[in-house]
């Protein structure tokens, strides 16, 4: 390629992490299995409140807002049987196809 070494042949990758950084890549603080066992404990704990503050908020928005679902449900009913009520019946045509006059 023009103006650079290729990838294949080009600058060397050899030197190690250590000497390119300065520094290696280790945690700063090494844990123990009592450690890790309280943070998993401690873990499940907050997901188990956190949990139950849904629920409880679910519940109080269910309880200030359950009237909505109530007139929901009601217009379906009601618009359900408006569609029932007023369809034509099929000698009135309802099939969508015009009746033809055969000559008597």
């Amino acid at each position: 390629p023009l103006g650079g070494a290729s990838r294949a042949g080009g600058t060397s990758c050899s030197k190690s992490y250590l000497e390119r950084h300065g520094k290696m890549n280790l945690p700063e603080k090494v844990y123990t299995e009592t450690d890790l066992k309280d943070a998993r404990t401690k873990g499940k704990a907050i997901g188990w409140l956190q949990g139950g503050g849904i629920v409880l908020a679910g519940t109080l928005l269910w309880k200030f807002l359950s009237w909505i679902p109530v007139v929901l449900g009601g217009g379906l009913v009601i618009w359900l049987l408006y569609k029932l009520f007023s369809r034509k019946s099929f000698k009135d045509g309802a099939d969508g196809l015009g009746q033809e006059d055969h000559g008597g």
